[in-house]
């Protein structure tokens, strides 16, 4: 096959010559509008022969040529001669043939043209042989024949002004010049895929009634009319027997009418004569059918073009837009009806005139800017405005494109009046902002996929849901899965593949994946468009964000599962029941263990009925407060259980919506103990008023410094009112030299010290006269702050009493100190008188019987003695004293000799005792000096055990045998007057002091003196 490149800038012209060079398989044409494509495709094929038709300016073929030498000696041919002389010297000095060209008869042309072509190649090759030659000129002969017969019907077919025309020329020479007897032309019906003869010539009419109407898609018009395949039957007979026989058909050949790559009808040609069809006649058909076709598509077009250009005229007129056709000088050549109509300009007062003459002079500069655009190919569109004849601004927008009108270059404008538009625009522009803030505050985006296309348009609320940049999103529906937590993809695809395949809407919860590895929730909601057949066309779709919603769903989960958990759970009774007719929808555990019920037994049924309100009116009192303030708290009533029990209930309710419906939840709180201590304590208070109120002493209650209660018996000891007393500062009712100390002991209490029950001072009466009184007091709280409750009582009458029980305490110790005086003079007579006859002779018996008397008088002189110690006991009230002080006096009234004694006591403690107590640690350490035996150390220590005071007395003699551990504190037990230890313990017991011996024989003793909590105390001194 010879491979050849045609190139030329008539395009119509490289059609035909490539399809007649073609119609033999014999070559191969590559075609080509410019030199550089030419160029191109030579750099990058192999071919045998360049043809080149280029006759413009500029692009004349010598540039071809002179680039094709530069690289090979091929075969290089041209269809014009040069017009000067230098050009065709160069064509002739670079071996290139010129074929001279002759417009008119261009089939022909190229025929000849192939020859040439042929004899260039043949030329090239270096052997042919001779009867190649002869078999090549045969064959040259022949197909000439064939040319010609083709020539002939291609000038038919070139003549043909009309289709019917045309079929019936081309038909007859085809018949006639090939030899052939009968034919017939089928034309294509694409609606009804059939296919009907529009045009015979000496077939049978029974033949043809029998193949007028034929189905393109049935065998064997399938082949020619969907396969596009030529079908050449040689033998009828042996197709169609009874045709044959009947109509007298021996071959028929059928090929396909080709226009625009598309069978638009079939060639059909039948001889009554012969039976075979030679090679030549079969490629003359394929041609004639390929001329014919190219010729009945080209008439078709221009009947379409014709009737198109009838309909644009039409379309022109009737058009409401404003329409000027201008010629690249920018006048105007033609206007529609609505320029003339809108502008109220005539036709010939525009046409010829610039365009300028119309346009808004202000942008006159901006249009021949533009203009000049449009000429260039760079402009388009603009919005100048258009003025009107009466001097009206029209806005518009127009659009340019470039054009022929009557067979010249123009520029077609099409301007519409955008203010209805612009209006709508703005509306539109509005609607979509008012959406996309809908979206933004719904949190819900929409979104389209082209489905053939698998294009997916999001809106921008969707872009910010799944964070992802639009300039990185890939647009397809694979994307948007890939943006999908990857746990969830598959039930999303899912979702929608069986939405597509049902052809049914989806709605669907899944998570979204962010990169920072954030989860969030959407729903999305989807409808699937589709054509006719079912075919998916687009899907239409929203996604909003639910995250916020999902957390407060769960934390509303949470919310119900605890509160089902305290409802259940509650120790307090909870009920819920309609908010009017008081039937029961819940109680918890609690309610029906209190009210003795089974849930199923309070279920549905009405709490009047069943008797747990003590009265209707109750409820109702509830109830209307409910309505009123819509909650309740704290209210106070009486329910009653199954068995009848009555039960103190606080309830606290208030109203819930379920499913519509208004109902009530109570919490209801036991309250009975409450209100039994209530009742308890009110009647405690008024029994303790009565107390008060009755008492003989007067007692106050003081918070900060201040009187803020007083009974009645202190207003009579102090001569005020108790109105008077209200309010005063309590510290005025004592002379002025004891006011500081009543408020030290005051704030000290509140302070929480620990001070003595009782003390003593001097109260001070309206009428500046004092009296002496004994206090105690309390710390308390009154009316939610801190208080001194103190209870005084007149001791003026004891004071007196005490005066008079001192005097004959003296009178008494006065009597005793003379009458021991004479007894101790009389008792020394009788010893030394014994002592005397106890020198005397005398026997043993005698003398036994007077040392017993010596030993009688000597224990009677130390009772006698031992009184005068302790005359003073019970004389001195009980006092605060330095514990110290009072041990280390004791020290100094014995007589120690070389016994070390350590006192570890801190010079801060004080305890409240009579003074004589110096005598309980005199007698301890005169009992370690003469019952100690080995005793050279004694300690004495003062330390605090829980919320009391121990005082710690050892020493290092023999100490005390178990048994006599108790003994010892007994009256009469001892070596000397059997009364010391046993005095000890009485004179401690007196001020609530408690001692014992702790020691172990053999190691020293250990007495231990326990001083209670508000008998001591830390002093600073």
């Amino acid at each position: 096959m010879i491979s050849i490149i045609y190139a030329d800038d008539k395009v119509g012209l490289l059609r035909l010559g490539k399809q007649i060079l073609e119609q033999n398989d014999e070559f191969s044409v590559d075609t080509c509008i410019t030199i550089q494509e030419s160029l191109e495709k030579i750099i990058h094929h192999t071919y045998d022969v360049i043809i080149s038709g280029f006759s413009k300016p500029g692009i004349d073929g010598i540039a071809l040529l002179r680039a094709v030498r530069e690289r090979s000696s091929i075969p290089f041919i041209f269809l014009k001669s040069p017009d000067n002389r230098e050009d065709l010297l160069e064509i002739f000095r670079s071996n290139a043939d010129i074929f001279p060209w002759k417009e008119g008869d261009e089939e022909s042309l190229f025929l000849i043209l192939a020859l040439k072509i042929r004899q260039l190649v043949q030329r090239n090759q270096p052997e042919i042989s001779v009867s190649g030659l002869k078999s090549e000129v045969e064959t040259l002969r022949h197909r000439g024949a064939m040319l010609r017969i083709l020539n002939e019907i291609i000038s038919e077919v070139n003549n043909a002004q009309t289709i019917s025309d045309l079929l019936e020329k081309v038909l007859d020479k085809s018949i006639r010049l090939l030899n052939f007897d009968a034919g017939g032309i089928y034309f294509v019906d694409t609606d009804s895929r059939t296919a009907h003869i529009v045009h015979s010539q000496n077939l049978p009419s029974g033949f043809i009634a029998e193949v007028d109407d034929v189905s393109i898609d049935k065998e064997p018009y399938k082949t020619m009319f969907v396969r596009n395949q030529p079908l050449f039957i040689e033998n009828y007979a042996r197709v169609s027997p009874e045709r044959s026989q009947k109509y007298g058909l021996c071959s028929i050949a059928t090929l396909p009418l080709m226009a625009e790559g598309k069978a638009i009808g079939v060639l059909n040609i039948a001889s009554f004569r012969r039976y075979l069809i030679s090679d030549e006649e079969k490629e003359t058909l394929i041609s004639i059918s390929r001329e014919l076709g190219s010729a009945i598509g080209r008439l078709f077009a221009e009947e379409e073009k014709i009737k198109g250009a009838q309909n644009i005229r039409t379309l022109f007129q009737s058009i409401d837009d404003i329409i000027f056709v201008i010629n690249l000088k920018g006048d105007i050549v033609a206007m529609n009806t609505a320029a003339e109509e809108r502008l109220s300009y005539s036709k010939q007062e525009l046409i010829g005139r610039s365009i300028l003459t119309i346009l808004d002079p202000e942008k006159r500069e901006e249009a021949l800017k533009f203009y000049d655009k449009l000429i260039d190919g760079t402009g388009k569109d603009n919005s100048i405005p258009i003025i009107s004849k009466n001097g009206a601004r029209i806005e518009v927008d127009t659009k340019i494109t470039r054009g022929k009108w009557d067979d010249q270059d123009v520029l077609i404008g099409v301007s519409r009046d955008v203010t209805e538009r612009r209006q709508f625009e703005e509306a539109l522009q509005k609607s979509e902002r008012q959406l996309n803030e809908a979206q933004h505050l719904a949190k819900t985006g929409s979104w389209e996929l082209d489905i053939p296309a698998n294009f997916l348009t999001w809106s921008e609320v969707i872009f910010e849901i799944f964070e992802i940049d639009p300039l990185q999103f890939g647009a397809s529906y694979e994307a948007f899965l890939n943006a999908i937590h990857p746990d969830d993809q598959k039930a999303v695809d899912d979702a929608y593949s069986d939405s597509l395949q049902e052809k049914t809407p989806y709605q669907i919860e899944h998570r979204l994946l962010m990169p920072d590895g954030r989860i969030k929730y959407v729903q999305e909601r989807c409808e699937t468009k589709y054509d006719d057949s079912g075919k998916p066309l687009s899907s239409l779709g929203t996604v909003q964000d639910i995250t916020e919603l999902k957390e407060t769903e769960k934390a509303l989960r949470l919310s119900q599962e605890k509160y089902s958990k305290l409802f259940l759970s509650s120790p307090d009774a909870i009920i819920i029941s309609d908010l009017d007719s008081g039937r029961i929808i819940e109680v918890n555990e609690a309610f029906s263990l209190n009210m003795e019920y089974t849930p199923d037994e309070l279920n549905g049924k009405n709490t009047i009925e069943l008797g747990i309100w003590g009265t209707k009116e109750e409820r109702d009192k509830l109830i209307s407060l409910i309505k009123k303030q819509g909650r309740v708290r704290g209210f106070e009533t009486i329910t009653h259980a199954k068995s009848g029990k009555r039960y103190f209930v606080s309830i606290s309710a208030e109203t819930i919506a379920i499913e519509g419906n208004r109902f009530l939840i109570s919490t209801i709180r036991d309250i009975t103990k409450r209100k039994q201590h209530e009742i308890a304590l009110k009647e405690s208070e008024e029994k303790y008023r009565n107390v008060v109120e009755q008492a003989r002493d007067g007692i106050v209650i003081v918070q900060d410094l201040n009187l803020v209660f007083s009974n009645e018996a202190f207003a009579r000891m102090t001569g005020y009112t108790i109105k008077d007393l209200t309010g005063l500062d309590f510290r005025t009712l004592f002379p002025p030299d004891k006011q500081e100390k009543i408020a030290e002991v005051i704030q000290n209490r509140l302070a929480g010290e620990s001070l003595p029950g009782m003390y003593e001072t001097t109260l001070l009466r309206s009428n500046n006269s004092e009296i002496p009184v004994e206090a105690i007091g309390a710390f308390i709280t009154y009316h939610g702050a801190p208080a001194d409750l103190i209870i005084i009582r007149d001791i003026s009458e004891r004071k007196r009493l005490e005066i008079s029980l001192l005097e004959a305490l003296q009178k008494l110790k006065i009597l005793t100190g003379i009458t021991r005086h004479d007894i101790i003079n009389d008792l020394n007579i009788i010893t030394v008188s014994l002592d005397l006859v106890l020198g005397m002779d005398m026997s043993p018996q005698q003398q036994e019987y007077i040392t017993n008397a010596l030993t009688a008088g000597e224990t009677l002189k130390n009772t006698i003695e031992f009184t005068r110690e302790y005359e003073d006991f019970g004389s001195l009230s009980s006092r605060w004293v330095h514990l110290a002080s009072i041990v280390d006096a004791a020290r100094s009234d014995v007589y120690l000799g070389e016994i070390t004694v350590e006192i570890s006591i801190s010079l801060d403690i004080e305890i409240f005792a009579d003074p004589i107590i110096q005598k309980v640690f005199s007698t301890l350490f005169d009992n370690s000096i003469r019952h100690g035996t080995t005793i050279s150390a004694i300690r004495v220590k003062a330390q605090k055990q829980k919320k009391n005071l121990v005082i710690v007395y050892t020493d290092d003699g023999i100490g005390i045998e178990e048994k006599d551990k108790e003994n010892i504190f007994k009256h009469g037990f001892g070596k000397n007057t059997g009364v010391g230890l046993y005095l000890v313990r009485e004179l401690l017991s007196i001020t609530g002091l408690k001692i014992s011996e702790t020691g172990k024989p053999g190691e020293g003793v250990r007495f231990e003196i326990v001083v209670p909590n508000g008998t001591f105390r830390f002093q600073k001194h």
